[in-house]
């Protein structure tokens, strides 16, 4: 009988999640294995990767942002360092006003509570908004956040795989997972470690252990497009937003659908997007290069949760990151890692133990 590969952790997925807990362990001396199937669509690969300070029709500061940020551009910094390559983008990101009214309700209600953010407010013939309808001008924040997602998750799949943590596979976590007192076994992959962690996305609301937590994915489509006139290097958005990419081209988005929940681009959610493009800019949309779909994994709250599970302490789950992912995944797996390696307690607001609890009684 062969003897089994040992690992600390075993992790399934090698989505934003996955692949920053995977770093976070590794940067903690521990052994790794991430398996992934390897889909060519995935809702972390197609994402925009945008990490933007405010969300929502009422200009509202995303959650933690200023944590999340800073964690976030510390360790992407980290791992471009480490691995010698590029993939963190700091861009201006410039959110159009809808109307007066938004403009002033923002100026009176809204301005203080950014005041730890760095913004300007932009009239309309500011040349940032000359190929843009924007009566009202414009809010603007510097030095925004854009990660180069699937960039990010190759070039770490590529190291993962130098390093012997990494391994193509699909593992049904009924069939295929045996939990032992010590132990998680995969026989399939002739391999053992301390845990497990599911990093699956939407999917992981199948999981028999987790499948009772208050998911609520959303499909989302964005399509690729190349607009000669516009050349701005800036982030744009309102209603939709248009993220320029490292081709020439913009990456403009997104649906939400909470009822389809495939990853097959649909006309309606592409007309969507033409549509409140073509009522922002100025210009004629030109050639769409891309049109594609994927299911975002999000929890009724919109909150992330890490944890390991109450009754199957060797079982865990990191998940739903939502649209926020490339801004919450490092911190979030940073949580998750001190968790499994110290037992340090989780951030009690992301501590997915609370929810199960409630679920399960």
């Amino acid at each position: 009988m062969n003897s089994q590969t040992e690992y600390d952790v075993l992790i399934v997925g090698q989505g934003l999640a996955g692949t920053c807990l995977a770093w976070q362990l590794l940067l903690r001396g521990q052994r790794v294995m991430v398996i992934d199937r390897e889909e060519a669509v995935t809702s972390s690969k197609i994402a925009a990767g945008l990490m933007t300070p405010v969300t929502g029709k009422r200009f509202v500061l995303s959650w933690r942002y200023a944590e999340f940020f800073e964690e976030a551009v510390r360790f992407y910094r980290d791992i471009e360092q480490k691995t010698e390559s590029s993939f963190l983008n700091l861009r201006t990101y410039t959110r159009i006003f809808r109307s007066e009214q938004e403009r002033v309700d923002f100026v009176d209600k809204r301005a203080g509570k950014l005041a730890s953010i760095r913004f300007e407010l932009l009239d309309s013939d500011d040349k940032v908004l000359t190929a843009f309808h924007a009566p009202e001008g414009a809010l603007q924040f510097k030095e925004v956040g854009q990660l180069q997602v699937a960039k990010f998750l190759e070039v770490s799949r590529n190291w993962f795989r130098r390093k012997e943590s990494y391994r193509e596979a699909d593992i049904d976590p009924v069939h295929d997972v045996q939990i032992e007192q010590n132990r998680v076994v995969l026989d399939s992959l002739d391999c053992s470690a301390k845990c497990i962690v599911y990093c699956r996305g939407a999917e992981d609301r199948f999981h028999p252990l987790f499948s009772s937590l208050p998911f609520l994915p959303a499909k989302g489509e964005i399509l690729t497009m190349e607009i000669p006139q516009i050349s701005t290097e800036d982030v744009i958005s309102q209603g939709i937003w248009l993220a320029p990419n490292t081709e020439g081209n913009f990456r403009i988005g997104s649906t939400y659908d909470w009822d389809h929940l495939n990853q097959e681009p649909t006309a309606q959610g592409g007309d969507q997007i033409l549509k409140t493009l073509s009522e922002i800019s100025r210009e004629s949309p030109h050639e769409i290069i891309n049109h594609q779909a994927a299911v975002r994994p999000a929890m009724n709250d919109q909150k992330p949760l890490a944890c390991l599970h109450t009754e199957e302490p060797r079982i865990g789950i990191l998940n739903g990151l939502g649209s926020k992912g490339s801004l919450q995944a490092p911190w979030l797996a940073k949580q998750m890692a001190e968790h499994i390696v110290t037992g340090c307690e989780l951030d009690p607001e992301i501590d997915g133990r609370r929810k199960l609890k409630s679920c399960l009684s």
